[in-house]
C-alpha cells in the first residue's frame, strides 16, 4: 500500500508505475491515498496496478451533543460513502 512517495496516489503515479513494473506480479503494489471515482480511470492507466485502496469517504457532522473542549479530535467525522464505492467498483470493472 503506497502513494508512490506523494501526498496522493495520483501524484505518485510515475513511481507507482515503476514499482508495478519492477514487481513483475511477484507482489501487489496497491496505490492508495486520494483514490476516488474521479481519478481511478487515469490511475489505472498510469500505474498498471490491479488492486487499489480507497476509503471512499465522506464528511458528516457529528451527532455528539456534548463535546469536551479538552478533546481535540471532535467535530466532523468521516464515514464510508456507499455510492462513491459503487462508482469506483463500476469504473474499475469497465476499464
Amino acid at each position: 500500500l503506497t502513494s508512490g512517495l506523494a501526498e496522493t496516489a495520483p501524484g505518485g503515479s510515475g513511481l507507482l508505475r515503476q514499482l508495478v513494473e519492477q514487481s513483475a506480479n511477484r507482489i501487489s503494489i496497491m496505490p492508495g491515498a486520494g483514490v476516488r471515482s474521479d481519478n481511478i480511470t487515469q490511475l489505472i492507466k498510469d500505474t498498471g496496478a490491479f488492486e487499489y485502496h480507497t476509503s471512499a469517504r465522506m464528511k458528516v457532522k457529528s451527532c455528539v451533543e456534548f463535546q469536551n473542549p479538552r478533546v481535540t479530535d471532535t467535530g466532523n467525522m468521516y464515514v464510508s460513502d456507499p455510492d462513491e464505492l459503487r462508482r469506483i467498483i463500476q469504473i474499475f470493472n469497465e476499464v
